[in-house]
């Protein structure tokens, strides 16, 4: 982040003090002398200033000799996408109301929290372009349908660089299906995991079946996937539309090993799904005494 700093002889302290915590914030600042931009010993073309700036910061004047500079910068920045910011001090006379649309407007004492938001805000837009030019470099236009896409094909760097550039991890495909789902199904721990860390519903339930991402893991026998769902947060007693729960889909595929890491995270044995089948219902047509003495213990 590299900030140009424009004040006059009068606020050269004011100009320090916030130069200081622009580069406390390990930013890199510039100061001008608003009284000397015009002079073309100075310099010969003063928007040459705001070359490689990303942030203008402006300390008026007392008596306004450089409102007409403001006016020509903030405008140029306002075209090239800096962000504007106007210190008002009490060596600073009042900018008018109907320009003050082209800045954001702090006092001294508030630069400082705005400084630190405000370098966490640019470098997290900056991630985003810069993660939005890497997928057009791979190929990838930033659309909701190609992250669905690299979800299924299991590229999880372009999974990664489609959540920089801020794309929607709780995200569905056309047919109502959680991309998180889609990764469980196709049993790809690495990318559901890059979702959850973004911040994916664990519990967001598909359309079709209304199974979530933990039904999904138990019914493809995923122990390591359910795991992984389970300590971040998944509810192991949600229903699907046929009223199915994790533990009711593992015991009728008679898994101990997954069914006994759902009890462990509470799962109830005794909720029937809609033909009346609960999961102690199904360890018992198997005759699955492990099964049968682990929900025991959740009535005893």
């Amino acid at each position: 982040m590299k900030v140009a700093l424009f004040h006059d002889a009068n606020n050269t302290e004011a100009a320090l003090a916030a130069g200081k915590i622009i580069t406390d914030l390990s930013c890199t600042v510039e100061y001008h002398d608003t009284d000397k931009i015009w002079n073309r010993d100075y310099c010969l073309n003063p928007l040459k200033l705001l070359e490689h700036a990303t942030h203008l910061l402006f300390i008026p004047s007392l008596n306004g000799s450089d409102l007409m500079s403001f006016y020509f910068l903030s405008g140029f920045c306002f075209g090239k996408g800096i962000r504007v910011i106007v210190l008002e001090t009490r060596k600073a006379i009042s900018i008018p109301e109907n320009i003050r649309h082209l800045g954001i407007f702090l006092k001294p004492e508030s630069f400082e929290d705005f400084g630190l938001a405000e370098k966490e805000r640019y470098y997290a837009e900056d991630r985003k372009v810069r993660a939005k030019a890497q997928l057009m470099e791979r190929g990838y236009s930033c659309f909701e349908d190609n992250f669905v896409l690299v979800v299924n094909s299991g590229d999880a760097e372009a999974v990664s660089l489609f959540l920089s550039a801020g794309f929607d991890p709780s995200l569905v495909d056309a047919k109502g299906t959680p991309i998180l789902s889609l990764a469980v199904r196709a049993q790809n721990l690495e990318i559901a995991k890059l979702l959850i860390d973004a911040g994916a519903d664990v519990n967001r339930q598909s359309a079709d079946r209304g199974y979530s991402p933990l039904m999904d893991a138990s019914q493809k026998g995923d122990l390591a996937m359910a795991r992984m769902l389970l300590e971040k947060g998944a509810d192991p007693n949600l229903k699907s539309k046929d009223a199915q729960t994790a533990l009711v889909i593992c015991a009728g595929r008679n898994d101990v090993k997954l069914s006994e890491l759902l009890f462990e995270y509470h799962a109830n044995p005794a909720i029937p799904d809609n033909l009346g089948m609960s999961a102690e219902t199904y360890a018992r047509l198997f005759h699955n005494e492990t099964l049968l003495a682990l929900f025991n213990k959740s009535s005893s």
